[in-house]
């Protein structure tokens, strides 16, 4: 097997260079002498990061792309490799496929002329690509940077680039795919130039930089995909790493690559990273457990707060076995892309963890193991912090002691779901907001009552999810009352629950959804609130639409985030009540809608 890490002498001198704290740098220690003990003895997998080039049939490659490419990727290796060795883990890296000494670039022509491609023809291009080069390259076993040489030069001369440039998100420590832009322009050697411009159009508009902030754009912009091929996701820097050091990699950091060739400060890996890629098959060369299933169970978990910083401890059940724990902790706004991390080690199949909390608001918070053939697993939770940034570890508690009743209710096995559920009803320290969700799911269970038409309704005030609808649809999945849709493909959410309230009683409505409810003019007033289920990604929106016989009633503004509306209007003498949720934009991804305490009042 290759050797994983250098001699201490040459990590410690590295680490020197980095203001590591004691504690990370013994997280690097430990890190290292687990991932080693693991791979030890192993054959060297023979492993390399492919690198295909794609045109469209009547397009040649840009002028020069080979060499050219040799550089960029030599250039990548080296950014990689540097950034290791600085966090120190040595000269672990990925290797490169070569020929004769030279970057080896598998040429693909497309099946179509240039107008049927365009930034979004990823999946065309890799269908192509599969054809081409099945018996050459296993997109399904391999690491793979393709390359697109779709740039056109304008008689004014302008480029316009129109290639696919993303990071397949399944990429993992199998199989991972990448999508990068190719210009004539595209050379590490041209990074410090500052007396040229160059035009361009791509997805996102028109530009005019400098050159070598062009190369540090699109050149970054392949260092960061391909850590998208590799596996990694989105994670952001500290302030202090951003005076110190420049922008995550992973985060903004495509925007400042190499910026110190010009004076700035440049991107680099997170610890974070550093500590996924120690135990990637590319930077270890082995391929032990590689193919292994994977599984994972976190046990035990305690959350507490100390001020700003969410503490958490458990064990790992882990198979291959873990080495490391990471939190991603990331605040409303900018996707993931400002996510946060903080890394402990696995000891004894036990870990503690501290996430410093540095804004107020609703976070996203993922937990990741990592494994010792390099796979990861990860368990996602959510929490608020107040007005002093202290994050909400009760209501991470109630997810956590609530999870296995919910895993089981959504694989379908309910009399385990009834079990574990009576079983938390039991603790005397169970809080309450875990208390009303079990019992709900013991109702979900036992309940047999049938729905009643509207004007059959008895009482003041009537639950719309205990009625008749006269018709009903949704944009993903089936109509369901008082919880969320879920099947055993779809493991969603139990609960209904928005900006962190439960719902006991309320509608199922991913957008584009309605409701349609005969009312016979029983009623005077319908009030709900409208929100998205909690869970959604920031994508999500939705516009909420009370109708009456035809006639709006209301209509929400558009909702995002943790945005709600009060609904109260008059239905007095109404026959046909319509309940209508919009996307509010075009599709209806993470429309995640939810009517809830919809409620009819006589």
């Amino acid at each position: 097997m290759r050797k994983l890490i250098t001699p201490n002498a040459i990590a410690l001198l590295f680490i020197a260079a980095l203001p590591l704290s004691a504690d990370q740098s013994q997280i690097v220690k430990q890190v290292t002498e687990a991932v080693r003990a693991y791979h030890d003895g192993a054959a060297d997998n023979g492993n390399v990061l492919r690198v295909i080039y794609f045109t469209p049939a009547d397009v040649e490659p840009q002028a020069d792309h080979e060499a050219r490419l040799g550089r960029v990727m030599l250039d990548m290796q080296a950014f990689y490799r540097d950034e290791m060795k600085r966090l120190g883990f040595g000269d672990a890296v990925f290797p490169l496929e070569l020929s004769d000494g030279k970057l080896k670039v598998h040429l693909v022509r497309g099946k179509d002329d240039h107008t049927q491609y365009k930034h979004e023809s990823g999946g065309k291009t890799v269908r192509e690509i599969r054809a081409a080069l099945g018996d050459t390259v296993d997109l399904d076993h391999e690491h793979v940077l393709i390359f697109h040489g779709m740039c056109t030069k304008r008689d004014d001369g302008s480029y316009f680039l129109y290639a696919p440039y993303y990071g397949d998100a399944s990429s993992n420590h199998v199989r991972g795919l990448c999508h990068a832009a190719d210009c004539e322009m595209l050379d590490p050697q041209l990074l410090g130039v500052t007396d040229r411009r160059v035009r361009y159009v791509e997805h996102y508009g028109k530009f005019d930089q400098k050159l070598g902030e062009f190369n540090t754009k699109y050149l970054g912009g392949v260092a960061h995909e391909m850590g998208h091929g590799l596996g990694l996701p989105h994670n952001s820097q500290t302030p202090q790493e951003r005076r110190e050091l420049g922008t995550a990699l992973m985060g903004a950091g495509n925007h400042t690559y190499r910026n110190e060739k010009r004076g700035g400060k440049g991107s680099f890996l997170t610890l974070a990273t550093a500590v996924r890629l120690a135990s990637h098959p590319l930077f270890t060369h082995s391929n032990r457990g590689r193919a292994d299933a994977v599984s994972c169970e976190l046990k035990d978990l305690r959350f507490t707060h100390d001020g700003p910083t969410l503490k958490v401890a458990g064990k790992v059940d882990a198979s291959p076995g873990a080495y490391a724990v990471i939190a991603y902790n990331d605040p409303d706004g900018r996707s993931d892309y400002d996510a946060r991390t903080a890394v402990a080690v696995v000891k004894d199949g036990a870990f503690e963890l501290s996430s410093p909390c540095w804004t107020k608001g609703h976070h996203d918070w993922r937990l990741t193991v990592c494994h010792l053939n390099g796979a990861t697993s990860t368990f996602r939770f959510k929490f608020n912090a107040n007005d002093k940034h202290e994050p909400d570890a009760g209501y991470l508690s109630a997810q956590w002691l609530r999870r296995g009743p919910e895993e089981a209710m959504r694989s379908g096995e309910t009399q385990r779901a009834v079990q574990l559920a009576n079983a938390l009803l039991e603790r005397d320290d169970l809080p309450p907001l875990v208390q009303q969700q079990m019992r709900h799911l013991l109702w979900l269970v036992m309940n047999t009552s049938e729905p009643v038409r509207p004007i059959d309704a008895k009482g003041d005030t009537v639950h719309v999810s205990d009625l008749e609808w006269k018709s009903a649809k949704v944009g993903w999945g089936e109509p369901v009352t008082d919880r969320y849709h879920f099947d055993r493909r779809n493991r969603n959410p139990v609960f209904l629950e928005i900006d962190k309230r439960f719902y006991p009683k309320g509608l199922y409505a991913h957008a584009p959804s309605r409701y349609v409810f005969e009312l016979g003019k029983a009623y005077k007033r319908f009030t709900a609130i409208g929100g998205l289920q909690d869970g959604h990604a920031d994508i999500g929106t939705s516009v909420f639409i009370v109708k009456a016989d035809g006639k709006e009633l209301y209509r929400s503004d558009v909702l995002k985030g943790r945005t709600t509306c009060k609904i109260d209007v008059a239905v007095e003498g109404v026959e046909q009540l319509e309940l209508i949720v919009e996307s509010g934009k075009q599709g209806n991804a993470h429309c995640w809608s939810v009517w809830g305490a919809p409620t009819l009042h006589r």
